[in-house]
C-alpha cells in the first residue's frame, strides 16, 4: 500500500495546481504593470502639478528679482522668460524655470487671462510686485482634463474637468 502512495504522489502536480500557480503570477504581473505605468490622470496630474509649482517660482523670483518674468507656450512645449535690454530671453537650462517639453500627446489649450482668451504670441506675467493677472489653463491627455487657475492672491489651484466626449 505505501508503494502504491508513493507512486501517486511523485507523479508531479494535478492540473488545478497549475492553473492556481498560473492564475497567481498573472494577478502579480497585472498589478505591476499597473503600479509602473500610472495612467493618464496620474500623469496629468503630475505635469499639472509640476507647472503649478514652477508658477509660483516665477512669482517669487519676480518679487525677489524686482524684475517681470514672462511664461509662454506653443501647447506642447512652454518656457519662462526675464527681460534683458529691453527683450525677452528665455531662462538657461541652468535654472529651475527652463525650457519643457511635456510627454507625448499632452498639451496645454484655453489658456485665458483675465476671462479673456490669451493671444498665441502672448505671454502671463509674473510682476515684481507679487500682483498678477488671473488665468487659467487647461491640461488635456486623451479623454482626461485638468483645469490650472490662480486666485487673487496668486495661489495656483487644479481642478479636475470631466473626460473629453467623442
Amino acid at each position: 500500500m505505501s508503494a502504491l502512495r508513493a507512486a501517486r504522489d511523485s507523479r508531479g502536480f494535478t492540473l488545478i495546481e497549475i492553473i492556481v500557480v498560473v492564475l497567481i503570477i498573472s494577478i502579480v504581473i497585472t498589478l505591476a504593470a499597473v503600479r509602473l505605468d500610472p495612467g493618464q490622470s496620474r500623469q496629468l496630474r503630475d505635469e499639472a502639478e509640476r507647472l503649478a509649482l514652477l508658477f509660483e517660482t516665477a512669482r517669487d523670483e519676480a518679487v525677489a528679482s524686482g524684475e517681470p518674468i514672462g511664461w509662454a507656450t506653443d501647447g506642447t512645449t512652454y518656457r519662462f522668460y526675464r527681460r534683458e535690454n529691453n527683450d525677452w530671453v528665455a531662462f538657461d537650462a541652468k535654472s529651475d524655470l527652463h525650457e519643457r517639453t511635456l510627454p507625448d500627446a499632452m498639451h496645454i489649450d484655453q489658456i485665458q487671462m483675465s476671462l479673456q482668451p490669451l493671444p498665441a504670441d502672448g505671454r502671463l506675467l509674473f510682476m515684481p510686485s507679487g500682483v498678477n493677472e488671473l488665468f487659467a489653463m487647461r491640461f488635456a491627455l486623451g479623454e482626461k482634463r485638468l483645469k490650472l487657475r490662480t486666485d487673487v492672491l496668486g495661489r495656483v489651484f487644479l481642478e479636475d474637468q470631466p473626460d473629453a466626449v467623442n
